[in-house]
């Protein structure tokens, strides 16, 4: 197996490189991406404040607004109103989550209101690959825009591929994108702060609006942040930084895809919101030099998508979050290293995880053998809760469920593996010892097969065996055959000691078949013989036909050979007897006691002096069942066989 070829700490480097680049191809999966931003989505709820926020308020299209003023789309004159009226209750900058793409009616004087107000409108962008229904309608604002150096989009920017704005007409100077970023869960995480199309950038609407609240003309700024300074700043920056020369110190990261993750730093109870009815009905309020959103939160005019905060949510929250966490410089991001963070991180942690599973391996048990299993939840813990405070005191998003799930997933694998390779060993344990001791005395020693595979993988089965109590013995009923074979002392002189070791293994194993074969099990061999037991329902029977099949198989054997034959002597006695594992830790063996052992060891020897190859007892003769088996045997007479039962019935098997 591999695990036996290569040396522990090359199998753990394998392992865990092999684990590192599954996780990196699933972390690449959409489905995987999706489960680790729900995985995450309780940070922003955690970290998110309810402090009510002054500096951003919504006038908002609802349902009451729409039985006032009668069913969307409004005239021109009536947005055009909302708009003045909103203006004049002190709104530092009104931006409008709508575009008009559209001529209609009063166009006019709607122009002459966005000529004098400081309004920002939208327009909308598609992906590079796509064109929208409409593509290229309306005249686009280059407000905010900046001209890229070579006059083409990089790699890490979102381009477009079309764009839908608001009706020349209109003359809108000052607009922003509101082109969402939509995640395959289809939940809203991330926008493109800048969309690139044709050679320039054209900034969100949270940008176009703030640029117009400081009456800025510049542009916003792409700069990028990494590659450009050396540090731990430059090491932990984003892709890029977008800054305006009129907001000095103010600044939002983009990372390497080319988009910004929206901060949610506030909950959506924190903006105050007004109906577009009251606005409309004028009635006496002030914004305060607040900035004011006007969007729409009516069925079938808002539209609404998934976000983590606060699960369905109206797109205008996009872009009051946007301001908030700009201008409170809390926008997180992820690092533009941070494969060389994840990789950093990984490295420590399978460090931590090698020492401990190192120290397990000494031992077969005990708490230490789990030391893996221990030690990788910490980490993770540990990990998490660095990734947490990175997050809240920096802004740096690191998380990756990757990196969490990693030393989880190799402690388990080290485990099983573990385990795996401790039942082998136990497997392996139980049959060697099996072998040496009979069949299943070992674990009949033990107390049952399960107290064995315990014994074996708790630690020293010497140990355990040299606590044990008094031996454990059991009485049964068993017929005992003693086998030898006759004329092997003159073949050992004869021959090479090649060809009597081949000799003497092949005998061991014929009979070790046979004898199994039947239900029996050879309890010890005996230089050129050895001891079988056969034990349960007809064991006299079975030990019988396990001798005539021995005898039949080793003379074919002789002829094959073309050998000088060796006869095979065997004895075969029935009785009760007591069976157990005798000895300390350091020698054990397993055998039998009483009568039929003594009785079957002398009719073994008889045979040599009645010239026969197989006798049995009339106890086991008696104990035959089938009639034809007992007249293959012929009465050979009563003998003394050294027990205190006297003379003993012996019979032999005819030729």
């Amino acid at each position: 197996m591999l695990t036996d070829r290569l040396s522990p700490r090359a199998y753990f480097g394998l392992l865990s490189l092999l684990l590192v680049a599954l996780l990196a191809l699933l972390s690449r999966n959409s489905w995987w991406q999706s489960l680790e931003d729900r995985l995450f989505a309780p940070v922003w709820q955690v970290y998110a404040s309810s402090e009510p926020e002054r500096r951003v308020v919504v006038v908002d299209i609802d349902e009451r607004s729409l039985r006032s003023q009668g069913a969307w789309p409004w005239s021109r004159q009536t947005i055009a109103r909302l708009i003045d009226q909103t203006a004049q209750a002190g709104a530092a900058v009104v931006l409008v989550d709508m575009i008009l793409p559209e001529k209609r009616p009063g166009d006019e004087h709607l122009a002459s209101v966005l000529a004098r107000r400081p309004v920002v409108m939208g327009q909308i962008f598609s992906s590079a690959d796509k064109q929208l229904a409409f593509a290229n309608v309306g005249v686009l604002s280059s407000y905010g825009a900046a001209s890229l150096p070579a006059g083409r989009c990089p790699d890490d920017l979102i381009g477009a591929g079309s764009y839908l704005a608001n009706e020349r007409s209109l003359g809108v100077r000052h607009a922003g994108h509101i082109s969402p970023a939509v995640d395959p869960d289809g939940t809203v995480r991330r926008i493109p702060a800048v969309v690139c199309f044709q050679g320039k950038t054209y900034p969100a609407l949270s940008l176009a609006g703030l640029a117009l609240l400081s009456e800025a003309q510049s542009a916003w700024l792409l700069d990028r942040a990494s590659g450009t300074r050396r540090g731990l700043s430059d090491w932990l920056g984003p892709a890029h930084w977008i800054e305006n020369p009129a907001l000095p110190g103010l600044r939002l990261p983009v990372e390497s895809d080319g988009l910004t993750r929206i901060p949610f730093s506030r909950s959506r109870s924190a903006y105050a919101a007004v109906s577009a009815s009251e606005v409309l009905a004028g009635r006496a309020m002030s914004f305060d030099g607040a900035i004011v959103l006007i969007g729409a939160s009516a069925f079938g005019v808002s539209d609404s998508v998934p976000v983590p905060l606060s699960g369905l949510a109206t797109g205008m929250e996009v872009h009051l979050q946007m301001i908030s966490g700009f201008l409170d410089q809390r926008v997180a991001y992820r690092p533009a290293h941070q494969i060389w963070i994840d990789l950093l991180v990984v490295v420590l942690m399978t460090g931590g995880i090698y020492l401990a599973w190192r120290g397990g391996q000494r031992v077969a048990s005990g708490w230490r053998s789990l030391l893996p299993t221990v030690v990788a939840p910490a980490l993770v813990l540990l990990v998490l809760g660095l990734q947490v405070w990175a997050f809240a005191s920096a802004g740096l998003w690191t998380f990756h469920l990757s990196v969490l799930v990693y030393p989880l997933l190799l402690a388990l694998v080290l485990l099983a593996v573990r385990q795996w390779q401790l039942n082998r060993q136990r497997n392996r344990a139980m049959a060697h010892l099996q072998a040496f001791a009979g069949g299943g005395a070992l674990a009949e020693y033990l107390g049952g097969e399960a107290n064995a595979q315990a014994a074996l993988s708790a630690g020293s089965l010497i140990q355990y065996l040299q606590n044990r109590p008094d031996p454990r013995v059991t009485p049964v009923s068993a017929s005992i055959l003693f086998a030898d074979l006759c004329g092997f002392t003159a073949f050992y002189a004869r021959h090479p000691e090649d060809a009597v070791a081949r000799l003497i293994h092949q005998f061991y194993g014929s009979a070790d078949w046979v004898v199994s074969a039947h239900g029996g099990a050879i309890d010890k061999y005996l230089g050129d013989g050895f001891m079988a037991v056969f034990l349960g329902e007809l064991h006299a029977q079975r030990a019988v036909v396990a001798a005539i099949e021995l005898q039949g198989l080793w003379a074919h054997k002789q002829d094959a050979d073309g050998m000088a034959p060796l006869q095979l002597k065997m004895g075969i006695d029935s009785g009760d007897v007591l069976t157990g594992v005798f000895g300390s830790g350091q020698r054990l063996t397993h055998t039998v006691f009483g009568q039929p052992v003594n009785q079957a060891a002398h009719l073994e020897g008889l045979t040599r002096e009645l010239n026969q190859s197989v006798l049995i007892s009339e106890q086991t003769h008696s104990d035959l069942e089938e009639d034809r088996l007992r007249r293959s045997f012929a009465f050979a007479g009563r003998f003394d066989l050294g027990g205190a039962l006297g003379a003993v019935g012996v019979f032999s098997l005819k030729d």
